[in-house]
């Protein structure tokens, strides 16, 4: 004969269980009890995270929420993360053969000023550069990022007192801070393009620079006294431009 239901029946000390001893089915009971509470709890919880994000759990020993009143949590008004177009900036296109391009001799190179930081809102500038065989900047550092590009030809890099050669197609990336220099020593001129982020190279090399007509004009003949006229600018406006010369 099968055994008879447990049925709940309430007594002084509390809810008892008729037909089977008192403790044991007390127990199991309450494990039933509190396994379905845990549940219901769950089940609210994911409900409520579904809706509107995480959820606190209720305190201590609460019982579940009622039913859950949707909530509008849809901000009032949509956040831009950019700025609306700035119609006063135009397009750029860089070329070095443009006649209304910069063209600087300095420390034997020649640099193009590709894209000024007036062009960039002070982003960045691009500069291209020829450097002929045995030209290159003594050593220096600054407090900007400067990235090179070679194009043509091969350019010896010294970067922390380690020389590295990079050849055509390399890209070279110089942290703001760090000692460096680069020289042509293939015996065959080089063309690199150069970016520094932020912009200010550009000025500084149109300051301390002599302007020529393009990048296949001669440099200027300069005496003794006008190379160093050009040493002591460079060295005056390093600092304004976040350069130290080593």
């Amino acid at each position: 004969m099968a055994a008879a239901p447990a049925i709940l029946t309430r007594g002084r000390g509390g809810p008892e269980i008729a037909g089977a001893p008192h403790a044991f089915d007390a127990i199991a009971f309450t494990a039933g009890v509190a396994r379905r509470a845990t549940a219901n709890r769950i089940r609210v919880l994911t409900s409520l995270e579904n809706r509107s994000g995480p959820a606190e759990s209720p305190p201590g020993d609460a019982p579940p929420p009622g039913p859950i009143e949707p909530t509008d949590r849809t901000p009032k008004e949509t956040i831009t993360m950019i700025p609306d177009d700035d119609p006063a900036r135009s397009l750029t296109v860089a070329n070095p053969d443009d006649p209304a391009t910069t063209y600087i001799s300095l420390v034997g190179n020649t640099y193009a000023i590709l894209i000024t930081g007036e062009q960039t809102n002070g982003a960045y500038c691009l500069i291209e550069m020829r450097v002929p065989d045995g030209g290159g900047p003594p050593p220096h550092r600054h407090d900007f990022e400067e990235m090179f590009t070679i194009l043509e030809g091969e350019i010896e890099f010294t970067f922390r007192g380690e020389r590295h050669t990079v050849g055509a197609g390399s890209t070279v990336n110089i942290p703001a801070n760090a000692p460096h220099h680069f020289r042509n020593v293939s015996g065959a001129p080089a063309r690199m393009l150069c970016m520094c982020t932020p912009a200010g190279q550009d000025e500084y090399f149109i300051r301390i620079g002599d302007a020529v007509a393009g990048m296949d004009a001669p440099p200027p003949q300069l005496s003794p006294e006008d190379l160093a006229e050009r040493r002591r600018r460079a060295a005056e406006l390093a600092a304004t431009y976040r350069s130290e010369f080593l």
